[in-house]
């Protein structure tokens, strides 16, 4: 992707260096630059380098080893054009390689190490950058939960008056894209596009000092940032050693900065989404471990009865179909009489993808491959298994070592067996199990990093399973599943009781990780209630749910039995149905404070929806500008539900009043006409509204 010409040349009006500088050093500026870039690489001459735009400044990045910077006995800089060289001669032979180029779009730093025997647990080729000109700072979780946020920059007071003990130093880690706000929009992304051999973390914090009786007075505060690789005390043939190479990209619009980073990483993968986006039935939240085939009839014949027919593509039994994780091909028989095969035929017969669900790395203490493979777990450094899941109701769940090639090769078995009755659909859950920082674990086959190994079980499972079936990766990392899975959970599971750490946090991370959704994999907000069997959540809440997740667009799915809806609640159902083309909803306020959450769609010709959804506890009233929804001054508008709609005129301003946990939909349009009733909310007539 290329900058506009006009935002070009204004960024390219580059401020200089004037703070974070060490009072030893002088800045050696580049005077050349790319000129499609308005961002670029400075070296200085104490061996330090930085990167500027127009607004936002890293200043004195330093290579570190193990949290502390390196203390070369030499080091060399070579500039030019796009950045330079930097070659830092360390002690015993070893180097460190700092190269700082540019792409067509992105300022790019490669790092290697060269003659280490053995590399550090942690490599930071660019530590302790000074931030400059940042207001907020933009933090993606490691995966599923997040925590994911664009944040304002901590800043206390100038005085504090509290005798004891208070915060004033903050740290957080965010992965897979990262990056730093002003207070003009200027948004700089950070962050490595190959994460298949070493984990790569960014670390934002701030380093005060304060003076006077309970620490009165701020003396300083300053924010810096790490970018660092896991790489986990690995042995190498004192060679060179490369990291991924790590892109810095910069923008005017945060949201739109964030999805091309998105786009360069999918498009630097070779991934292209080849499923359409998921529409199904998952048994969990009914019923959990005690689905069995009597539920399964009646769902498959309650489908059948209804007229048309909901076009949903799979069937999805999830836990409880087996007798102990590990033991995954050991079928409940009790649950499934006719045979557990032979009920993956009955939802292929019926003309639907048959799902599963599995927990790779689990397995139970009472499950055969625990007690005939004790040295298929995983380890602790002295010796110890290591429990994961300590239960002692259901009994004990521990960690498969996927470094045992025995263990590795069973688990390819049960892929295989799978695939071979049938199933088309994959959730593959608790995957973060995986993934453990080879420090800190004893493998059965050391020699590898934590991303090498959960690499190999991510690549073998995608070859099992198929390129045309579908995966959905829960519980799951983000970095290493790029280009493996279909979909990746994002957020906490969602319960059958609002809360802030269930549906606080689906709502949370879905709005955060919304840039990442139909790009580098379809994002699943987890489950949708539509009320047909006992919860705690309200008609107005269910409501929420179904069309915060419609107008997503990533992963739609429900427990509920279609016969068993309200014909309004099918009708919602109905309603959500996603197009079978890839489409998401744009977050207008992704970076900002707003009082509702607020997802907006846009259709042909000029019309769209807009939802706004209140997923805080108490009632709240919020005034928007059609300029700041849209970005047009005034439009026609709607209330908005299946097959109605109410006309409420034409608005530059909309006023909204919603209760704790509603929302409202809204159509729009250029002119005064109403939708099709039949039109769904992806902008596409639907069957049965």
């Amino acid at each position: 992707m290329k900058f506009s010409t006009r935002i070009c040349l204004f960024l390219l009006t580059l401020i200089g260096l004037s703070q974070c500088k060490p009072k030893t050093s002088n800045s050696v500026e580049n005077k050349t630059t790319l000129p499609t870039l308005p961002i670029a690489w400075q070296l200085n001459k104490d061996g330090s380098f930085g990167v500027k735009s127009a607004t936002l400044q890293i200043q004195n990045f330093y290579p570190q080893i193990e949290g502390q910077a390196i203390r070369p006995l030499s080091f060399k800089i070579d500039s030019n054009a796009s950045g330079g060289q930097i070659v830092y001669q360390l002690e015993s032979n070893k180097q460190i390689i700092i190269s700082l180029d540019a792409d067509s779009n992105s300022l790019t730093l490669a790092a290697s190490l060269k003659g280490y025997v053995q590399l550090p647990e942690y490599f930071c080729p660019a530590g302790a950058g000074c931030i400059q000109g940042a207001d907020r700072i933009f933090k993606q979780g490691l995966g599923f939960g997040g925590p994911s946020a664009i944040m304002p920059i901590p800043r206390s007071g100038n005085r504090v008056d509290v005798n004891g003990l208070h915060e004033h130093v903050w740290s957080y880690d965010s992965y897979l894209a990262s990056g730093i706000l002003a207070a003009d929009n200027q948004t700089m992304a950070i962050g490595a596009y190959d994460h298949h051999q070493y984990v790569q973390r960014t670390t934002f914090y701030n380093k005060q000092t304060r003076f006077g009786l309970v620490d009165r007075w701020e003396a300083m505060n300053k924010e810096f940032i790490d970018i660092a690789f896991s790489t986990e005390n690995m042995n190498t043939n004192g060679g060179e050693v490369k990291m991924p190479t790590v892109h810095l990209t910069t923008g005017k619009v945060p949201f739109d900065v964030f999805q091309n980073f998105a786009k360069n990483i999918a498009q630097d993968n070779n991934l292209t989404l080849k499923q359409t986006p998921a529409y199904h039935w998952c048994s969990w939240y009914e019923t959990q471990k005690e689905f069995n085939e009597t539920v399964l009839n009646d769902v498959l014949n309650g489908l059948d009865k209804i007229t048309p027919k909901i076009p949903i593509q799979t069937v999805q039994i999830d836990d409880g179909y087996f007798t102990y994780y590990g033991d995954w091909l050991n079928f409940d028989t009790v649950k499934f009489p006719s045979g557990f095969e032979n009920n993956v035929t009955k939802i292929k017969a019926a003309g639907y993808r048959p799902g599963v669900w599995i927990g790779p790395f689990m397995v139970h203490e009472k499950s055969d491959v625990f007690k005939q493979h004790p040295d298929w777990i995983l380890h602790h450094p002295d010796g110890k298994l290591v429990l994961e899941w300590e239960n002692a109701q259901e009994g004990n769940v521990y960690i498969l070592d996927s470094s045992n090639p025995e263990a590795f090769a069973y688990l390819r078995s049960v892929f295989k067996k799978l695939k071979a009755m049938g199933f088309a659909y994959y959730k593959t859950d608790f995957m973060d199990w995986g993934l453990r920082n080879s420090v800190k674990y004893k493998r059965h086959t050391p020699g590898k990093t934590s991303a090498q190994y959960f690499n190999e079980v991510l690549q073998m499972i995608r070859e099992e399973i198929g390129a045309e079936s579908f995966w959905l990766g829960c519980i799951m990392p983000f970095p290493p599943a790029i280009g493996y899975v279909d979909a990746i959970r994002n957020s906490n599971d969602v319960g059958t009781t609002w809360s802030a750490d269930s549906h606080g946090n689906m709502i949370q991370e879905s709005m955060v990780t919304q840039y990442s959704n139909n790009i580098l994999w379809q994002t699943d907000p987890d489950v949708l209630y539509m009320n047909s069997f006992k919860t705690m959540l309200t008609p107005a809440e269910c409501n929420t749910l179904a069309l915060f997740d419609g107008m997503l667009g990533g992963v739609t799915n429900t427990s509920d039995r279609f016969h068993n809806m309200s014909k309004e609640n099918l009708m919602l159902w109905r309603f959500i149905e996603p197009s079978k083309k890839h489409s998401s909803a744009i977050v207008p306020f992704w970076d900002k404070e707003s009082a509702l959450k607020v997802l907006v769609r846009n259709y042909e010709k000029g019309a769209g929806a807009v939802l706004f959804t209140n997923d805080k506890d108490v009632a709240i009233t919020a005034t928007y500008s059609v300029q700041q929804l849209v970005g047009k001054a005034e439009k026609y508008f709607f209330q908005w539900q299946p097959s109605i709609s109410k006309s409420v005129g034409i608005k530059s301003e909309l006023t909204v009043t919603l209760q704790a946990h509603q929302s409202i939909l809204y159509y729009m349009a250029d002119e005064e006409v109403a939708p099709n009733p039949a039109l769904g909310l992806y902008g596409e007539i639907v069957k049965g509204l």
